[in-house]
């Protein structure tokens, strides 16, 4: 018996025992192996509802986690746990098995909309607090593919780009803010003010990374669209930056 077929067993127990324990099991198989938040493994669900129950609750459902060697608290990180990777990889197969590895997903996801700040707040809230949520975010993106629901995805995806850009800058932002943009307009056209917002992030990113041509590119694409939607003057911005370093 190899190590991910023991892991499956013993998840399997775990449910039997500990549906808490379980459900915090099946959300962190899709978050990042290091320091996940005690937050990140209790997210809402779509009523509201905290998947943690009663403090007692919880503290069984970590402390039966902890017995089996699932997952490590940090010592340094009060409420920040390490879980291993093929617990990860255990723990995602058993959803899978069950035919409910999507909504499994789906129900993080959501919960990550509820706790991660949204847009226009990321700049202003306490740093602290998405810059620990951010890595688990990242890695919940990598699992898209999954997604009922793409919207919430995308906007997620934006959410990523915004955060990024203010912890790392331009270079690690970029990505991000092209995913968002493409899924956007998949979803809402171009004439859209979120699928928009993020092209225009994207083009200010490659600004910032002296990627004119590209820039270029996208203006000239998105130029019509943005004049109807937000006026002639607000696209004019992107167009004007992009004479005066003699692109045009």
């Amino acid at each position: 018996m190899n190590r991910t077929d023991a892991a499956l067993i013993s998840f399997q127990n775990i449910a039997r025992d500990n549906a808490l324990a379980a459900t915090f099991l099946e959300t962190m198989c899709f978050l990042t192996d290091k320091a996940i938040p005690l937050e990140m493994m209790t997210l809402r669900h779509d009523d509201g509802s905290v998947a943690s129950g009663t403090a007692l609750a919880l503290d069984e459902a970590i402390g039966t986690l902890k017995a089996y060697g699932f997952v490590t608290e940090r010592p340094a990180e009060k409420g920040s746990y390490d879980v291993h990777r093929l617990v990860q990889l255990a723990t995602r197969n058993w959803p899978r098995n069950q035919g409910t590895l999507a909504q499994r997903f789906e129900s993080t996801v959501t919960g990550f909309r509820r706790v991660y700040p949204p847009v226009e707040e990321i700049k202003g809230c306490t740093q602290n607090i998405w810059t620990r949520y951010l890595p688990c975010l990242q890695k919940v993106l990598e699992f898209r593919d999954l997604g009922l629901d793409l919207a919430y995805i995308y906007e997620l995806t934006y959410r990523a780009a915004k955060s990024n850009r203010i912890l790392w800058g331009a270079q690690v932002a970029l990505n991000y803010y092209q995913q968002a943009a493409t899924g956007f307009e998949s979803i809402y056209g171009l004439e859209c003010r979120a699928t928009l917002h993020a092209i225009s992030g994207h083009v200010h990113h490659l600004i910032a990374m002296s990627e004119w041509v590209r820039a270029l590119d996208v203006c000239e694409r998105v130029h019509p669209p943005f004049s109807k939607v937000f006026g002639p003057f607000s696209s004019e911005i992107i167009l004007v930056t992009l004479r005066y370093s003699n692109i045009l």
